[in-house]
C-alpha cells in the first residue's frame, strides 16, 4: 500500500484502458499487447483494474510514433 501511496503523490495523471483507446484511436487489442509484453507501464490495483500513468503512456507514443511523408516529396 506505501507504494501506492507514494505513486499518487506526484499528481500524475492515469489513465484507464478505455481511455487510451478513446484518446489514441487504437484498439483494446494492442493496449492489451503493450502492457503484456511491458512496452506500456502500468498500475495494477486489486485483481483487475490497471491504470497507465501519463509519463508512461507519452513515452509509449513517442516510442511508437510514425511519422507520416508527403508522396510529392
Amino acid at each position: 500500500m506505501k507504494h501506492i501511496d507514494m505513486l499518487l503523490q506526484h499528481n500524475q495523471h492515469y489513465y484507464t484502458k478505455a481511455e487510451v483507446t478513446e484518446i489514441l484511436n487504437i484498439s483494446l487489442a494492442k493496449i492489451n499487447r503493450a502492457l503484456a509484453s511491458k512496452e506500456l507501464g502500468y498500475l495494477k490495483i486489486g485483481k483487475r483494474s490497471v491504470r497507465i500513468p501519463e509519463q508512461d503512456l507519452q513515452s509509449w507514443i513517442k516510442r511508437n510514433e510514425v511519422v507520416l511523408q508527403s508522396v510529392n516529396q
